[in-house]
């Protein structure tokens, strides 16, 4: 199956997010050392298109074909925030440099 692969290794640790097209609301967070699952969640509606870390490894955000885009701590898993204003289905997303701007598109 295809589906997002993003991936981080920094201070905070190593984690890799995963997500598969044929369980389209399922997203890890998965520990890279030993493949411990961290987080599974559940947010998006429709299959998630892409993931990326953060560039200061605090948070990680998805992107969907529900229209959403949404922000994760990468500490507790939580929502951090979540975008709304699109269109039509989030293909892809991306940090700033300084992990202040989430870019969608």
């Amino acid at each position: 199956s295809s589906g997002i692969n993003a991936e981080y290794g920094g201070t905070v640790g190593s984690f890799i997010l995963s997500a598969s097209e044929n369980e389209s609301s399922k997203l890890y967070v998965i520990e890279q050392e030993d493949f411990k699952e961290i987080f599974r969640l559940r947010d998006h509606s429709g299959y998630v298109n892409h993931g990326e870390f953060s560039h200061d490894g605090k948070m990680f955000a998805t992107c969907s074909n529900d229209k959403t885009a949404i922000v994760y701590s990468l500490e507790t898993g939580k929502t951090l925030s979540r975008v709304t204003h699109h269109n039509f289905g989030v293909s892809w997303c991306t940090f700033s440099p300084d992990s202040t701007v989430l870019c969608t598109c």
